[in-house]
């Protein structure tokens, strides 16, 4: 933003024709490059400690996949509940994995 604005400040001040002003926009201009020189550090030391960790993003989109993988077999899981133990399982098996029991009906 600053080298845009000393840039036009800088076209401006060489095509006015009024001394004063373009006075006036070559200091705008100065004020504008001391100000973009200013900035280079900041803006170097934030792109240095911004980086990004793909391995982050990974692992993000790996808990996510599974988050849809077990919403998928939530949605697909009929439950039934074992009148032994109290156990929750799916109801397509025929005995309880925890007990053993028959399933009720």
């Amino acid at each position: 933003m600053y080298i845009g604005l000393t840039i036009v400040f800088g076209l401006l001040a060489i095509s006015l024709p009024i001394r004063v002003l373009s006075d006036a926009t070559a200091i705008c201009a100065l004020i504008c490059g001391v100000g973009a020189l200013a900035a280079i550090p900041g803006m170097i030391k934030q792109a240095r400690d911004s980086r990004y960790d793909l391995t982050e993003l990974l692992k993000l989109q790996e808990r996510e996949e599974l988050d849809q993988i077990n919403l998928e077999e939530k949605a697909n899981f009929d439950s039934a509940v074992c009148i032994h133990c109290g156990e929750t399982y799916d109801k397509r098996l025929h005995i309880c994995p925890r007990c053993r029991g028959p399933q009720g009906h």
